[in-house]
Formats: C-alpha cells, structure tokens, sequence
C-alpha cells in the first residue's frame, strides 16, 4: 500500500496582483477572503466580481481556490451568511474554510 500523499502548495491570496503572483509561481491552490467572514483583516477583500475573475484565471491555470469563511458570525450577520456562500459558489470557488461547525 502505497501512503506518500500528493503536497500542495497553497498560497494566500489578498488582492489580484497576489493571485497573479502565486499563479505565476506554483501555487497548486490559494485561499483568500470575501467580503465578509473572514478573518484576515488587513487583507484586501474579493467582492463577488473580482471572485468570479479571480476563481476563472485560477481554474485556467489548474489552481484551486478555496474561500475562507473562519469568523464565528454574530447574530447580526448569521442572516447574511447562506447568500454569502451560494454567491461564493456561484463564483466557482472549490471549497471553503471555515472555522465554525454551524457555517457549514
């Protein structure tokens, strides 16, 4: 039985240019943030266009992307969360990363 699992190279991605950057230079996959429900702050964030080219430049270079969503949203911003990820998936993104059981 052979157990020598694949490596991935997963790269953060926090605007355009980064995703360039790690498409350009190997990235198997990247991670990055929409709008809301993510935790990286100082980031800049993807709004629903820039994801749609993002994840399409992405895909044409056989890189996945993975979209975190690893906040615990408050009760103010539970209601938004279900449109949040079906935009998100509208976009194409592969798999989202999240960080409470009740996002998923």
């Amino acid at each position: 039985m052979n157990n020598i699992k694949q490596l991935e190279v997963l790269a953060p991605v926090g605007d355009q240019e980064r995703l360039g950057a790690a498409l350009d230079f190997g990235a198997d996959a990247v991670y990055l943030g929409g709008q809301m429900f993510g935790m990286r702050a100082g980031a800049a964030k993807f709004d629903p266009e820039t994801l749609r080219n993002g994840v399409e430049y992405a895909h044409a270079k056989g890189v996945r992307v993975y979209l975190t969503c690893n906040t615990v949203p408050s009760n103010d911003e539970i209601e938004l969360l279900p449109e949040f990820i079906k935009t998100a998936y509208d976009c194409g993104i592969d798999a989202a990363i999240v960080s409470d059981i009740g996002c998923i």
